[in-house]
């Protein structure tokens, strides 16, 4: 909506500047219009990020009555063109300079703009990923805690087969405890004089692709005696 109020101070901020150019300061007073008229007109280009519209008006009167201005310029030249062309050049500068403040002020809040929908957006990108972490760490610690007081035996191995973390139920039906199975792998630890080699194998095959595996495979515990795991 344009502010009625903004467009009539400008349209009476632009009779002035028409007068005082008319008044006799033995040439001059065109030049203290047109210095109010730069002060008027950068005025309304600092607000024009924010109200685009009423400084579109404000802009526009201003515009008009440099205009007016130029054409009552050369009206009084009474034919002195080179008197006029003085004129017209001074004043075609002092628009030029408006114009590249303006444009300055748009540019400069465009990319104030800019900056701070991307710093936004980055923040709001942290907020997600912090909160899908705290998810992710909730989850590990429920399976963590899950694992950890299974009844069932649960070994982790890394992709060389190494073992990185044991539950508890292993150390109760191995024997050995996580100090001395972490490093090691299953087979070196585990494997029974009689432990099919082919199972073995199969076993670490699947380790070192990332699958599961299901079979029956012969261990010794800690003591030396012999036991059937089923191997999941």
């Amino acid at each position: 909506m344009v502010n009625t109020s903004a467009s009539i101070s400008a349209g009476f901020q632009a009779i002035c500047i028409l007068m005082a150019e008319s008044l006799p300061q033995d040439g001059i007073g065109i030049y203290f219009a047109l210095v109010f008229l730069m002060s008027a007109t950068l005025n309304a280009g600092l607000v024009l990020p924010y109200h685009k519209r009423s400084a579109h008006v404000r802009l526009g009167i201003y515009f008009t009555t440099f205009l007016i201005s130029l054409i009552q310029q050369y009206l009084r030249s009474g034919g002195a063109f080179d008197a006029f062309l003085t004129d017209a050049l001074t004043m075609t500068m002092m628009g030029y300079i408006v114009y590249v403040v303006l444009q300055f002020v748009v540019s400069s809040h465009e990319k104030h703009l800019s900056n701070t929908k991307q710093i936004l957006a980055t923040s709001q990108a942290l907020k997600a990923s912090d909160k899908l972490k705290r998810e992710s760490q909730e989850l590990a610690r429920k399976l963590s805690l899950v694992a950890r007081h299974a009844n069932d035996s649960i070994v982790i191995s890394d992709h060389a087969g190494n073992i990185t973390w044991v539950n508890e139920a292993f150390t109760k039906i191995t024997g050995y405890k996580s100090f001395e199975a972490i490093g090691k792998t299953p087979a070196e630890l585990l494997n029974d004089p009689n432990t099919s080699p082919e199972v073995t194998e199969r076993i670490a095959h699947h380790i070192r692709q990332g699958k599961p595996v299901r079979t029956d495979v012969l261990n010794r515990r800690k003591d030396g005696t012999s036991i059937w795991v089923k191997q999941t």
